[in-house]
């Protein structure tokens, strides 16, 4: 079965005077920096990373103008971990490993996971050069929402007794707006943080990738909600879920839970189909009865972002993808084709060998009680001369797993995501490409308005002179 990318609107761009004001104080905000925190969305591991950060992160790691003693270090902080499946994040650190020398972490924010360890390594390079530095410098960047204020609170509260959250959070994108005034975060070591912006790409592209990566980013409340329709995400968030399971998909529970006066609602890539049934089923009606679209889109797209992570199936599946960035080649046709080939996961059967080397394994599956899904490592038991039969693992987990449940291993999921990894890079330097064509139209437009603008006024200046003589002589 193959569902079809829908429709998208084009790429808008969301580029506030903020955001440029920032973008360009950025390179002298780092000549005083130890430490960058990069907070990117889990969700969006690849898309949230911002590019125009890239060479100006770069060279100011290479550089040492001031004499910090190899205090620098950038840390990328992916964000909102829980709405994603914990079994990605193990390979995608290791393959992301490949192409990028950053310290990464992996947080809850709103519910201080993790955020402990990052704040044992800040306070532990402040140690390390307390004889060299006063005090070390944190400066937080990254794309609008990500957490970067919610992680400072949690990072404060952490550093110094009785300390209470001081940076104002909120869901909505473009809450932070200027740079923040030095806030302290530890008192011994010492440590002191800068917020800043949220900065967003002041050109997403041209074409169906930058369309489906504005509409991406929009998803995670990346950007202004007005700039699309609900119905706009809907239609994408509704092809996203159906290509994760095509058999069954992670519909809302509502749609996808049968009772004796509701059956269980099929698979489906029309969404006038799916927000029309969704909104008979809440409830959601017009006079006349009919179906309220809008509404039921709003509430299907704030339903995924709020159960992502409470589902697992729903930020994908080790046969299929992990989250909205990475999807493994197999499953993807071109984006320019329109349409995504989907393949069900192949099932093994009881004593059927598993196509995986020997090593650390993760496999998914559901717990026999609750029916959530769940996620355990394996170990390789003995082998039998054909190679490891299903049988031959032992649990490390007590956690039940059907037999038929799909496993791969950690080197063969950073495998796929290098894959995915390569295939951002590529678009970046494509995108890169578009950027300066688009900077090169625009300059050229800028010199023929110039142009146009000198010559008015050359005319305008002949006029003046000319009815200035006429004066003249009349007197």
């Amino acid at each position: 079965m193959a569902f079809k990318l829908p429709p998208l609107p084009p790429a808008s761009s969301w580029y506030p005077g903020h955001m440029a004001s920032f973008t360009r104080d950025f390179p002298r905000l780092l000549q005083s920096t130890h430490i960058v925190l990069e907070a990117r969305d889990a969700r969006l591991p690849l898309t949230s990373i911002n590019p125009n950060f890239e060479a100006m992160l770069s060279q100011w790691g290479s550089s040492d103008p001031n004499n910090l003693e190899g205090s620098r270090e950038r840390i990328v902080i992916y964000n909102k971990a829980d709405l994603v499946p914990s079994w990605g994040i193990k390979p995608f650190e290791r393959a992301l490993g490949r192409y990028f020398n950053h310290t990464t972490f992996f947080t809850t924010a709103k519910e201080g996971k993790s955020v402990a360890d990052l704040h044992q390594h800040l306070a532990g390079i402040a140690r390390r050069h307390k004889q060299n530095l006063q005090h070390l410098n944190v400066l937080v960047v990254g794309m609008p929402n990500v957490g970067k204020s919610t992680i400072l609170n949690h990072l404060r509260v952490y550093g110094i007794k009785g300390a209470s959250s001081v940076l104002k959070a909120s869901r909505l994108p473009g809450t932070t707006r200027t740079t923040s005034n030095r806030m302290r975060l530890n008192d011994d070591p010492l440590i002191y943080s800068t917020d800043s912006p949220g900065v967003m790409l002041p050109f997403l592209g041209y074409g169906d990738h930058a369309r489906e990566r504005a509409v991406k980013i929009s998803l995670i409340l990346g950007m202004n909600e007005s700039l699309f329709e609900y119905e706009q995400l809907a239609a994408y968030l509704l092809f996203r879920i159906n290509s994760i399971n095509p058999n069954d998909p992670p519909y809302p529970s509502l749609l996808s839970d049968a009772t004796e006066k509701r059956p269980k609602f099929p698979p489906t890539d029309s969404v006038e189909s799916f927000l029309a049934e969704l909104a008979s089923r809440m409830g959601y009606l017009r006079p006349g009865g009919i179906p309220d679209l809008q509404r039921a889109a709003k509430w299907f797209v704030e339903w995924w972002r709020v159960s992502a992570g409470k589902k697992e199936d729903l930020g994908g599946s080790v046969s299929w993808g992990w989250g909205l960035d990475c999807q493994w080649e197999d499953y993807w046709s071109s984006i320019d084709s329109g349409s995504l080939a989907v393949a069900p996961p192949q099932h093994m059967g009881e004593g059927e060998a598993v196509p995986v080397i020997q090593g650390e394994y993760l496999t998914e599956g559901r717990d026999a009680h609750s029916d959530q899904i769940s996620t355990t490592k394996l170990a390789v038991g003995k082998l039998n001369d054909g190679g490891p039969a299903l049988h031959d693992f032992e649990f490390e987990a007590s956690t039940f797993l059907s037999q038929s449940d799909v496993t791969d291993s950690i080197d063969d999921l950073e495998s796929k995501f290098d894959g995915v990894i390569r295939r951002y890079l590529n678009q970046t330097k494509e995108l890169g490409i578009e950027v300066s064509k688009s900077q090169l139209k625009k300059r050229a437009s800028d010199e023929v308005k110039q142009q146009v603008e000198q010559k008015k006024n050359a005319i305008y200046g002949q006029k003046k002179r000319s009815n200035s003589r006429r004066r003249g002589h009349s007197r």
